[in-house]
């Protein structure tokens, strides 16, 4: 007698989802940690609040802290930590224990191929060491004119638009901006994202809706991931920006496979740039393969991006809604620009070097408040020790199990930063020994670690001679456009933070 399909496929689902229950409820490692049944049991519930509700899973995780504990189990297999002192021991470096990355923290983001391969501790530790002598001191000293004709070509950008009536989106002007320095770091040349008149608005809000869309395609069963992340993949990279950014990386591995700069003599070897140091090491080509290469710096241009571009937006709104603030900075940075005219262009204006902009405690104390507040990932970061087990408290987690805790919460901790939703650059100015050596021991806004980002220098220099040349002496005043707060501060905590849906960026009037 046969048995009818579609019954015996329910009765099969049935059975297997209750046995899946029945483990994650009593036989799970992490069966015994307090947490709500619903996300011990399933996926789900993550999946509602950062989908139904779009990114607000880190709102419902501080309230879960609040009934249950400082350690709560948030998904079938992660445990998330809320409490400050903690961070320190959970973000380690190699010389404490091995730290692997979590798979599910970046599956849907539709490039799990390539995320997978840097999952493993000593995997990623090859990958950064390839790419650590561009970051080094060193390194940057000899790119840093780039980002300097980065910086240069955003002023007289907006330059052309002074006294024109029309109103400048700064938010995907930074973006661009960003991209571009990124691009000069990756293939010596800038890319042309500045170029474009709307500084690619419609871009910017097709990434956005992109970011959206990863809670969607993360819970999707894997089967539909593995028919829906190569379409995706194929329509990205089809897609102008980054059909470019992929042509320029893929001619540049094939001429450094063969040992040959694009415009040198053969067998000269450069490692001028990021891409370089990736593509000529052994190590790494072995590991990702050739075709990984491309796709690989499409994520790193990315993730280079977003955080110093949303936080010169932030930084920028804050000045200009205050005019203390606004005009604290200027008075500060005077005195760095007393030899240059007042009337000539950004691109003829001599610039101050970063290491005077750095000292310039001011400017320090916005830059860190801007970052506090802006690059404080809601989107919580998971580590796993493959090896070690973690004690916290009276708890102990076991090797294996994914375990993470929110930046945003930490930047936002008043125990830590007193009245910290308000921008106050003077905290950092006028705080005592002890409050100032907390505040920077919990400043935390490239994480810590084993992988501590490596860009977080580049990003500083991107924001410190941003921010000094347009609030220089003779720059063209930047005249706030029917912004509000909402428009700029992060509010949804997704891949990336990202404001809200309908926020419009930072815009701006530019006028004599």
């Amino acid at each position: 007698m046969s048995i009818p399909i579609l019954p015996a496929i329910a009765l099969s689902s049935l059975l297997y989802a209750s046995v899946l229950v029945i483990y994650r409820l009593w036989f799970s490692p992490i069966a015994s940690f307090p947490g709500p049944l619903l996300a011990k049991c399933t996926f789900l519930y993550e999946f509602y609040y950062d989908w139904v509700r779009c990114g607000q899973f880190y709102i419902k995780i501080e309230e879960l802290h609040k009934e249950y504990g400082p350690i709560i189990r948030i998904t079938p297999s992660e445990l998330h930590v809320r409490e400050p002192l903690f961070y320190h021991d959970l973000y380690v470096t190699r010389a404490v224990r091995k730290s692997d990355a979590y798979r599910g923290f970046t599956q849907g983001a539709g490039f799990d191929d390539i995320t997978a391969v840097s999952i493993p501790h000593d995997t990623h530790r090859a990958v950064r060491a390839a790419l650590s002598p561009l970051f080094s001191p060193s390194g940057l000293r000899r790119v840093e004119h780039r980002v300097l004709a980065c910086v240069r070509k955003l002023a007289t950008r907006l330059e052309e638009r002074v006294d024109m009536g029309v109103p400048v989106n700064l938010s995907d002007a930074f973006a661009s901006f960003s991209t571009d320095v990124t691009s000069a770091l990756f293939h010596e040349e800038p890319g042309t994202f500045l170029d474009e008149p709307t500084f690619n608005a419609a871009w910017w809000k097709m990434l956005t809706m992109g970011v959206v869309s990863v809670p969607l395609i993360m819970q999707l069963p894997w089967v539909a991931r593995l028919v829906t992340t190569p379409i995706l993949r194929f329509v990205t990279e089809r897609s102008t920006n980054w059909r470019l950014w992929h042509d320029i990386s893929r001619i540049r591995a094939r001429a450094l496979q063969k040992a040959i700069k694009p415009g040198c003599e053969d067998g000269e070897i450069t490692t001028l740039t990021a891409f370089d140091g990736l593509v000529q090491d052994p190590l790494v080509s072995s590991m990702l393969g050739d075709k990984a290469f491309v796709r690989l710096s499409t994520l790193i241009q990315q993730a280079a991006t977003h955080n110093p571009s949303q936080a010169l937006s932030l930084l920028v709104y804050f000045l200009l809604q205050n005019p203390e603030h606004e005009a604290a900075l200027r008075r500060a940075l005077e005195p760095l620009f007393t030899k240059t005219s007042k009337n000539t262009t950004s691109n003829d204006r001599l610039l101050p070097s970063l290491h005077e902009l750095e000292n310039v405690p001011y400017l320090v104390a916005c830059v860190r408040e801007g970052l506090r507040i802006g690059s404080g990932n809601m989107k919580r970061i998971p580590r796993v020790f493959p090896d070690d087990e973690v004690v916290f408290h009276e708890w102990t987690i076991p090797r294996g199990i994914a375990v993470s805790m929110t930046p945003y919460w930490i930047h936002m901790d008043p125990d830590v930063f007193p009245i910290p939703h308000v921008f106050n650059p003077c905290r950092w100015l006028e705080s005592s020994p002890e409050e100032l050596a907390l505040m920077n021991r919990y400043f935390i806004p490239f994480s810590k670690g084993s992988r501590v980002c490596l860009g977080k220098d580049v990003s500083y220099m991107q924001i410190y001679y941003t921010l000094a040349l347009l609030f220089s002496p003779g720059f063209p005043q930047l005249n706030m456009y029917d912004t509000a707060e909402d428009d700029v501060k992060p509010a949804l905590g997704l891949f990336f933070s990202i404001p809200r849906l309908d926020a419009k960026g930072l815009r701006v009037l530019l006028g004599r």
